[in-house]
């Protein structure tokens, strides 16, 4: 009990970052309504949940699981991996490594710098992320999905591996919905009526599925990116 006290006056008696030497040796566990946290440190096991706050960290260890339901999420650098989740709320990542897990429904996704296992989920949000240079390289397994987003995936011209891209094209549109200078190979599949129409509720809106794939280089990576009526574009700098 004593612990815990010591946690939660270190958490709401400071505006600033927390030190982790002070307040976080052990594994936080920490709950809040509308209270925004602000946070050193999360060590391996711990938690931080909001329902409106906003959750800053500068530093988290796996297994760590930050949520929140319409507040902001922002980390600095997530060390071993671990879940990530919200609602409304934009998930914004400095560093990631090891294996993570984000997951939004209308909020955006944005890593700058992927150096691990990526898995990362969202209803109507943005992706935009940027894959890190392993040294040296490894293999790493990399997946985007969005419903009604974009995508944006930063590759450095030394990216080797597998690449699958799943989108949906509307007939109304003349362009395809992946962007890319890889040199990938573009399958697209027939048109079809949308659900509506079918049933005669709607207009005429076709779409039809399109796949790009392909391999760049000889490395062992493997990126996945899906979306239904977002765009996807894939920039190698």
């Amino acid at each position: 009990m004593r612990t815990a006290l010591k946690v939660v006056s270190c958490v709401f008696g400071m505006a600033s970052f927390l030190q982790a030497s002070t307040c976080l040796a052990d594994p936080l566990n920490i709950s809040v309504a509308s209270d925004d946290v602000a946070l050193g440190q999360v060590n391996e096991n711990g938690s931080v949940a909001t329902v409106s706050g906003d959750i800053r960290v500068e530093e988290a260890h796996a297994p760590a699981h930050i949520s929140a339901i319409s507040g902001n999420i922002k980390i600095g650098r997530v060390a071993e991996g671990g879940a990530i989740s919200a609602v409304s709320g934009d998930v914004s990542i400095g560093e990631a490594y090891k294996s993570l897990q984000i997951q939004t429904v209308s909020g955006n996704i944005r890593v700058d710098r992927v150096f691990g296992e990526a898995h990362y989920k969202t209803t109507s949000g943005d992706i935009d992320v940027a894959l890190g240079d392993q040294d040296p390289p490894q293999l790493r397994d990399v997946s985007l999905t969005t419903v009604s987003g974009d995508v944006v995936f930063h590759i450095s011209k030394s990216f080797a591996g597998s690449v699958d891209i799943w989108a949906r094209q509307s007939e109304k549109d003349n362009k395809l919905p992946v962007i890319q200078s890889l040199g990938l190979n573009v399958e697209t599949g027939p048109w079809e009526e949308n659900s509506l129409k079918t049933l005669g509720l709607g207009s005429s809106n076709r779409t039809r599925d399109v796949h790009v794939s392909g391999n760049v280089g000889n490395g062992h990576e493997h990126l996945v990116i899906r979306t239904t009526s977002g765009t996807v574009r894939v920039v190698q700098e």
